[in-house]
């Protein structure tokens, strides 16, 4: 996407419904242990019982710099992290849900633009005609949303209503 990075931020999360929460500050930092080395060593653990920070120290403490290593690690951290903290659930049914009808819309780069007044919007040096449409017959001054999905593809919507657009000739 020419040098740009993607993040979901806390508004696209919302639209398809997932909460996120971020912990920052010293209570967090205080809450990361290192496991001791040593199995007779009691594990610090927070109230809930769980290790915090658990594979990336077990990698560091393994010394684990390869991609082979570091996997025979990970089999290792696995085996010992299920058997410890493995419950079954109370709902055997899963949690998953179907994705939304309209992800394209929310994983990506959103573009808001005012048509100009011979209908054509200007983005990222294109010049974009919108003919006459059913909807309306000109755009001129219309708030418009230009949708680049990732892989680069562009859409004009007007509201919910997707719009045809050509390229514009020069001048």
């Amino acid at each position: 996407m020419r040098g740009r990075t993607f993040a979901l931020s806390q508004k696209e999360l919302q639209r398809v419904n997932v909460i996120s929460s971020c912990v920052k500050g010293e209570m967090a930092c205080a809450r990361l242990h290192r496991r001791p080395q040593s199995a007779s060593q009691r594990p610090r653990r927070t109230p809930l019982g769980v290790l915090q920070d658990r594979l990336s120290s077990e990698l560091r403490l393994a010394q684990a710099c390869h991609l082979d290593s570091a996997n025979a690690v990970l089999r290792v951290f696995m085996a010992d992290y299920n058997r410890r903290f493995a419950r079954r659930p109370r709902e055997m049914q899963t949690a998953c849900r179907p994705a939304p009808q309209n992800l394209d819309r929310i994983c990506c780069f959103i573009h808001p633009r005012v048509v100009s007044n011979d209908n054509i919007v200007q983005w990222e040096g294109q010049r974009l005609q919108i003919p006459q449409q059913g909807q309306r017959f000109s755009f001129a001054g219309a708030k418009i949303h230009i949708y680049e999905a990732l892989d680069g593809r562009a859409s004009l919507d007007y509201g919910d209503t997707r719009l045809q657009h050509t390229p514009a000739s020069p001048g």
